[in-house]
């Protein structure tokens, strides 16, 4: 990876500043230029932000976050921005902390506040006690980093978008905070709209491929009862796949969880073999789809999965009334 941000720097950076123009086209004076890892983030920054903000996602959303590929634009538009906004907890280890050197740009370096991590403050699970490579090759010693995906990391990551673009833009933090306080409204509602999910789906149980899902489980307390990986990162020998089939063997129908990049040959056959359901979810946003649309998403997949009622979805509107009389009018047609 190291040799591969260099290459892209010799060639980028000659002309990433007449190439800045299109990594932020229509600019406005006062606009702040952001860069986010992941399309959540992107959502979350444009919510808030509103017309004050120009914002860019890195990932598509279906990729395996622990190893985007990136290219010579995101070089141009790091290089270029006043705020990166990353998920941390080492999600993006594998390819954020060279892009940002590579960019040279002076605001978003370690420790400058240009560089926004967004899940300081929230409840880590998992977190190791052995950092050993054996440990698996996705190794994070802060803990698992998918909590882009817990029932709270919405309100609590727009929460610091809106402090840190309040800090950049003081002049704006009326509009900034109305945003939020729409925005948290909204997720307030789906929240309490997904605890009641949790009351259906408690003690359900699920095999997962990765262990991305895992803050979205534990607020729905559904059980993991294998993991197709090992280890995380490390890919399952013929004899864990066996133990993983006889897991699901064990439990007729159970529900086999992967995400798009991880849907592969290994879960088709624990599938197959094992008599299980796959269900493929998304383990972040996609690429203009905003974090409360993709949560509900999930939500009503794993609802349709496991044969539960769930309520409507976000901003749907409720149906029209029925007439009084209306029942009375079929009864005699």
């Amino acid at each position: 990876m190291k040799h591969t941000l260099f290459a892209i720097s010799t060639v980028v950076l000659v002309w990433a500043v007449g190439a800045s123009a299109q990594a932020f086209p229509n600019r406005a004076q006062d606009q702040v230029k952001a860069v986010a890892t992941l399309p959540d983030i992107a959502d979350l920054v444009k919510v808030i932000g509103g017309d004050q903000v120009q914002v860019k996602a890195i990932c598509k959303g279906t990729e395996n976050v622990h190893a985007v590929r990136l290219k010579p634009s995101h070089v141009v538009m790091t290089s270029r921005c006043d705020a990166f906004f990353q998920v941390g907890l080492s999600l993006e280890h594998a390819w954020v902390p060279g892009l940002i050197k590579t960019s040279r740009n002076r605001e978003i370096q370690a420790g400058q506040p240009g560089l926004v991590t967004l899940s300081q403050g929230l409840t880590v699970l998992n977190v190791p006690t052995s950092l050993s490579r054996r440990e698996g090759a996705d190794l994070h010693p802060e803990g698992n980093p998918h909590v882009n995906l817990a029932h709270n990391a919405g309100r609590h990551m727009a929460a610091l978008i809106r402090d840190t673009l309040t800090r950049m833009r003081p002049k704006h933090q009326a509009e900034f905070d109305r945003r939020f306080k729409a925005f948290e409204s909204q997720s307030l509602k789906a929240e309490a709209r997904w605890a009641k999910l949790e009351g259906a789906l408690k003690g359900r149980k699920v095999i997962v491929y990765h262990t991305e899902f895992t803050y979205l489980l534990n607020d729905l307390g559904i059980q993991v009862i294998a993991t197709i990986e090992p280890k995380p990162g490390v890919p399952p020998t013929p004899g864990h796949l066996t133990k993983v089939i006889q897991t699901a063997r064990e439990n007729p129908g159970v529900v086999i969880l992967t995400a798009a990049w991880s849907n592969n040959r290994a879960v088709d056959r624990v599938v197959t073999v094992g008599k299980g359901k796959k269900l493929v979810l998304a383990s972040m946003a996609r690429s203009g789809q905003s974090w409360l649309a993709s949560m509900e998403a999930m939500h009503v997949a794993l609802a349709k999965a496991f044969q539960v009622p769930y309520g409507m979805e976000p901003d749907k509107p409720a149906p029209p009334a029925k007439p009084a009389n209306a029942d009375e009018k079929q009864t005699k047609s």
